[in-house]
């Protein structure tokens, strides 16, 4: 007979879930008056990150930045309420900063989860390098990338923001995509 061993988890969720184990044992020992609270609370405060970490680390990467910013929510109102508990002696001190400590490393952890899906999810490198591009145009030259060696059209400001105006943008190439002025904030028409 051989013994399976759990699936192994996510580094952030195995490490929570050590910290729960200990509050657990916590729990148990917290007074009457605060435990049936502020006990109670933490406690339920915990599954839910528990819970929303598990989610985010399943789903798709698009769906996983509102959870982990759940997690990080109910991370932080933890916090507080350890404090509370803390404060008020239900919660002695080498117990309080054990936690504390612990639960500050996981708060790094999901920002720095938080990050790298922000980075993920942001617009492509090539879009980003496009979008820098246009901002460090030089007046004169054509901003399209498409275009940008075969337009030798010269910008002229727009006076009106009327359509008819705007439809002679890159007269000398047929691009009409209108972009913005770095040097006056106006946009331009290629004429």
């Amino acid at each position: 007979m051989t013994i399976k061993l759990p699936p192994r988890l996510l580094p952030l969720l195995q490490r929570l879930k050590e910290v729960y184990i200990i509050w657990y044992g916590y729990y148990q020992t917290i007074p009457k008056a605060h435990r049936h609270t502020l006990g109670q609370k933490i406690d339920s405060l915990f599954v839910e990150i528990i819970e929303g970490i598990s989610i985010a680390s399943f789903i798709n990467k698009t769906e996983k930045l509102p959870w982990i910013n759940f997690s990080i929510r109910k991370l932080d109102t933890l916090k507080i309420l350890l404090m509370v508990l803390w404060e008020t002696k239900s919660l002695d001190d080498t117990k309080y900063i054990y936690l504390s400590t612990k639960l500050e490393e996981i708060g790094k952890m999901l920002g720095g989860w938080n990050g790298q899906i922000q980075k993920q999810n942001s617009p492509r490198r090539e879009d980003r390098r496009e979008m820098r591009n246009l901002r460090e145009t030089p007046r004169g030259c054509c901003s399209s990338s498409h275009c940008r060696a075969s337009c030798s059209s010269k910008p002229t400001c727009l006076r009106s923001s009327t359509d008819s105006e705007r439809r002679g943008c890159h007269q000398s190439c047929g691009y009409t995509q209108h972009h913005l002025c770095h040097h006056s904030l106006k946009f331009f028409r290629r004429s």
